[in-house]
């Protein structure tokens, strides 16, 4: 062992006292330095470049405050930035932008938040929005952290949870994921405390921000259902029963609102777009990525696969002696289910793998069941986040 290597690992002993606020401020300030890294460098100080909009969805003329316009598609912030300007608002164009799909109506907690905080001004909502996402990602290593504390083990696990790569293309545009990470495992925090009525308030939340989150709200049903067939009481309370039909209400309530504003039923609309047969598009499109050069995208994506890889395969192998509730259990097979039959541009485009998370997640709450868990052995896959990171930080 190198001497590197020791004073890392003496570090983490001393590091082993730290309480989960501390792990969300760590995770606020390493957040913060790359936000406005990537605000200076990438966005040359102009916080609207943010939101990365593209000419063929936004005209910047109509929009109520300045926005770079970039020629092309944009990415997804635009939309989010779009429905924060007025989350009731159900035109599929308001404001100079155009929505690409109505099913970006249904991911209206994010935006919802940002609004609110912003007061309906949109000036004020062009800094609201970085600024949830960046509190979500406190919030999120926060409660990893209390959820590792929990199981014994080091409560740095929280940060390094919290700086998946996908995340770092989130805060850096303005996208739906960490909120929607931050409420789930909350959640499911307060779920495992028994504390019910909290918890379905904050998968609620989660589930109105990315549909995603329905699969681990549907491992909840799942488990309920089991242990109430079985009558083993428990799990098969009223108060497990409210964890997961609460959500399932709201998101359901909120799918016939936009039904009958928007006039498209947009989950199967999205579903018909995104979901195919299992590993008919995963397959060829990594094969594609095998026999493409390797340039600096592709090396990036097999690194960020990698580390993802890695840490479900772990997950998979100790699933049966992991502590884990049975819902974490089902719900990681379910998101793996989910990845495989993925068709977008999670396999042919360079999403950073930010709609796998719940894939990330749920394994290591499995990983945290488990007997021993070395942070040092783990504190690689943060280089992964430092590459993403310093790559968005270069270019928008």
């Amino acid at each position: 062992m190198t001497a590197i290597a020791i004073a890392f690992r003496r570090w983490l002993q001393t590091a082993a006292g730290l309480r989960p606020w501390q792990v969300g401020l760590a995770a606020a300030a390493v957040n913060l330095v790359y936000l406005i890294a990537r605000f200076m460098v990438a966005a040359h100080g102009v916080i609207g470049a943010l939101i990365v909009a593209g000419s063929n969805f936004v005209t910047a003329a109509q929009v109520p405050v300045h926005l770079p316009v970039l020629p092309g598609a944009g990415y997804d912030g635009q939309f989010y930035f779009r429905i924060a300007l007025a989350p009731f608002d159900f035109a599929r164009h308001a404001f100079g932008v155009t929505l690409d799909g109505a099913f970006r109506l249904q991911r209206v907690g994010y935006p919802l938040v940002a609004w609110l905080l912003s007061f309906g001004s949109a000036h004020l909502l062009l800094y609201a929005l970085p600024l949830v996402n960046l509190a979500a990602l406190a919030g999120l290593a926060w409660v990893l952290a209390k959820f590792a504390i929990a199981s014994g083990k080091h409560p740095l696990f929280g940060l390094l949870v919290a700086l998946y790569p996908g995340y770092a293309l989130s805060l850096g545009r303005d996208l739906t994921e960490p909120m929607a990470a931050f409420t789930l495992v909350l959640g499911l925090y307060q779920l495992e405390r028994k504390r019910y009525v909290p918890a379905a308030l904050m998968l609620s939340a989660s589930v109105l921000t990315r549909e995603a989150s329905t699969l681990i709200v549907m491992a909840i049903g799942v488990t309920w259902l089991l242990a109430f067939l079985r009558r083993r009481g428990g799990d098969s309370s009223g108060g497990m029963f409210l964890a997961a039909a609460l959500p399932t209400a709201a998101f359901f309530a909120w799918q016939a609102v936009v039904v009958s504003q928007a006039g498209h039923f947009v989950l199967a609309g999205f579903a018909a777009s995104n979901l195919g047969l299992p590993f008919t598009h995963m397959v060829p499109a990594i094969l594609n990525r095998l026999a493409s050069p390797l340039g600096t995208a592709n090396l990036l994506w097999f690194l960020q696969f990698a580390g993802l890889f890695l840490v479900v395969v772990t997950a998979l192998v100790v699933l049966r002696r992991s502590a884990a509730p049975l819902y974490v259990k089902i719900a990681l097979v379910a998101a793996l289910a989910l990845m495989v039959s993925l068709t977008g541009g999670e396999w042919s485009g360079n999403a950073d793998l930010r709609s796998l998370d719940p894939l990330w997640l749920m394994s290591w709450l499995i990983l945290f069941g488990t007997r021993r868990l070395d942070l040092a052995r783990w504190s690689p896959l943060v280089a992964i986040w430092l590459v993403t990171a310093a790559q968005l930080v270069l270019f928008i």
